[in-house]
Order: C-alpha cells, then sequence, then structure tokens
C-alpha cells in the first residue's frame, strides 16, 4: 500500500537511553514529541515528551491542549509521536491534498519506542485521529482432546465453552 507521502509508513523502532532528563521519559501508549522554541526555557529546542497513554485523540484537541512541560508555553514544534506496548490505529487526511487519506496501524508489544519520521504535525495534517489501547497478549492453548480450547490473557486462564 503506498500512502502518497512516506511519513507514517517508515515505522521506526527506538533504543533507549541509560538516562534522559525528566521532561523525555516516555510511557506506555502514544506519546508526542515536540521541540520547545522559548529561549528562557531550559528545555529551548530540545525534545520533549507528552505522554497521552490510551484512548482516543484528536490532533487539533491534542494541539491546543498541551505545551512543553518544562515552561508550560504553548511555544513549540509538534514533530513527531510514538507507541509503547500498545496497539494503535491512524485515520487522517492530508491538508496538500484533500482527497488522501491517511490510514495506518499497529501494535508494539516488546516494551520498545515505535514511532516515525519527523515532519510538522501542526500542518501537515487536515485532521488525524489516534486510536490506542491497552495491548493485551492472547493466544490459544491447545489442551487434550477431553478439555476445551481456553484463551491464555496474562498468563490467566480464560474458559471459553
Amino acid at each position: 500500500m503506498n500512502f502518497n507521502f512516506n511519513y507514517l509508513q517508515d515505522i521506526k523502532k527506538v533504543s533507549w537511553k541509560g538516562s534522559c532528563p525528566w521532561y523525555c521519559e516516555v510511557r506506555d501508549g502514544l506519546s508526542w514529541f515536540g521541540y520547545c522554541l522559548n529561549k528562557e526555557c531550559e528545555a529551548y529546542r530540545s525534545l520533549f515528551v507528552v505522554n497521552r497513554g490510551f484512548g482516543i485523540f484528536k490532533l487539533q484537541n491534542e494541539i491546543s491542549e498541551f505545551s512543553c512541560p518544562v515552561c508550560m508555553q504553548e511555544n513549540y514544534e509538534l514533530r513527531n509521536m510514538g507507541f509503547v506496548n500498545c496497539d494503535w490505529a491512524l485515520k487522517g487526511v492530508l491538508k496538500k491534498n484533500a482527497n488522501s487519506r491517511v490510514i495506518a496501524d499497529g501494535n508494539t508489544f516488546d516494551g520498545k519506542l515505535y514511532t516515525f519520521q519527523e515532519i510538522d504535525y501542526k500542518t501537515y495534517f487536515e485532521f488525524l485521529n489516534i486510536f490506542v489501547k491497552k495491548h493485551v497478549e492472547k493466544r490459544v492453548v491447545n489442551l487434550p482432546s477431553n478439555e476445551s480450547y481456553r484463551s491464555v490473557t496474562s498468563s490467566k486462564f480464560i474458559n471459553r465453552s
């Protein structure tokens, strides 16, 4: 599938660093990545993270609801998003072409951050909806013929009969 834009198609798996400033810590679910533009801020021109977790998110609402976590000002560039330990889906439209639809989905389950190529989210999308839920690992266990199949979720057995 070709999205005609390569930005949300090329998923990158990011390795963790040993330490980082408190404003760069990433948690499970959706995280936004921005750069503060306030010259008086400790994080000026540095990457900061806004962790949003799980739920349904609309880009326009997100842009108006958060700020740099260090100086609390809304003077920032929103450059990326990432996902950790979750199932996610994206649906949107690009500003440059109202006929182009953005549809993507995936899941992360290995404790790693999955992100994309940096773009200017404020100007790139007409709208973008992001759906994020906790990743629940399920598998079917084939038991002896005298027992029914069971679904295993977080090491607990659920009888499906």
